[in-house]
């Protein structure tokens, strides 16, 4: 390959199984995905309906409740595992903030009225 190396990370499902034409050409730039774990927000909204538990309304699916999720296909970032599981835990403990919008875009976003997650 000429030229530098670029990288690529994907969002909703694990880009590095997408498949398609020359897949492997492709899986040398997914440095890794973040994922939307929809089939655990399926899972307990059908787990709740089956307990008759269910009450209709927003519900939140974050790191704590595995609704979103950071894959290691490729092996590329499976070096730095331990660490990203620790600032993962950190978030979910609250001693790491991740803010909702970057302050570089907090004017803006209040502009539009978009003041909370």
């Amino acid at each position: 390959m000429d030229g530098p190396h670029l990288w690529a990370i994907g969002v909703d499902t694990d880009q590095y199984f997408v498949g398609g034409i020359n897949e492997a050409a492709w899986q040398e730039h997914i440095l890794t995905s973040m994922l939307k774990r929809i089939d655990v927000a399926v899972f307990e909204t059908l787990e709740d309906e089956a307990e008759d538990t269910f009450t209709p309304g927003s519900k939140v699916f974050d790191l704590a409740s595995g609704g979103v999720e950071l894959s290691y296909s490729g092996g590329y970032i499976e070096p730095y595992r331990s660490q990203l599981e620790d600032l993962r835990d950190m978030i979910v403990a609250g001693d790491i903030e991740v803010p909702c919008v970057p302050a570089s875009g907090a004017a803006q976003a209040a502009e539009l009225g978009l003041t909370g997650c």
